[in-house]
């Protein structure tokens, strides 16, 4: 147990940014992705691309899509909260747990007890992290985004964003809205 403080790298549109920067964050202009309804952000921890690096290559080709003169903002915040309200898959035990819980929705699935509906790219990850916030009362999700090169869709993704470790912010009260800073902002050429 103890306090977590991380300090993060968000990439997003300029127009998102200019209105972070006056307003904070805010989970409900955030769609689902991947690992549930969250902010994402990009922590110093493994691997050799700086996180403001990663949060701009995902806003470029996750957001943006590579669309010529859009522009984008690259933030940077802390955030800060109890250990016990975060789940950090880096950590053993939490990692157990987690794949528990998704080696369960994955025999419900083969059992056909359970059926992954919705939009873009929700997985039985984006599930797990989505009970567990619910049950567990999770402010926060620590992953780790590992190049899986057997999944060809998102491999142009993967090139640009490597194993990286991610905060998921699912309350944005852990975000201490006075570190909201401007890193960078850029123009797809």
């Amino acid at each position: 147990m103890g306090i977590l403080k991380v300090k993060g790298w968000h990439g997003t549109t300029l127009k998102n940014g200019n209105a972070i920067l006056k307003n904070g964050f805010s989970i409900e202009k955030v769609k689902k992705t991947r690992f549930g309804n969250g902010i994402y952000f990009y922590l110093e921890e493994i691997g050799k691309i700086p996180p403001k690096e990663l949060a701009e290559n995902w806003v470029i080709y996750e957001v943006l899509g590579q669309r010529k003169n859009d522009r984008y903002m690259i933030l940077s915040a802390i955030s800060q909260c109890d250990s016990s309200q975060v789940i950090d898959l880096r950590e053993r035990e939490d990692a157990k747990a987690f794949q528990h819980i998704q080696q369960k929705i994955r025999d419900d699935i083969k059992k056909k007890q359970f059926e992954i509906t919705g939009q873009g790219s929700r997985s039985v990850e984006f599930y797990v992290l989505e009970w567990l916030k619910k049950v567990l009362g999770l402010k926060a999700a620590i992953v780790v985004q590992c190049t899986q090169l057997g999944d060809i869709k998102n491999l142009g993704l993967y090139i640009h964003i490597p194993n990286s470790v991610i905060l998921i912010v699912y309350d944005c009260s852990i975000i201490d809205q006075a570190t909201i800073k401007e890193e960078s902002r850029g123009k797809i050429k």
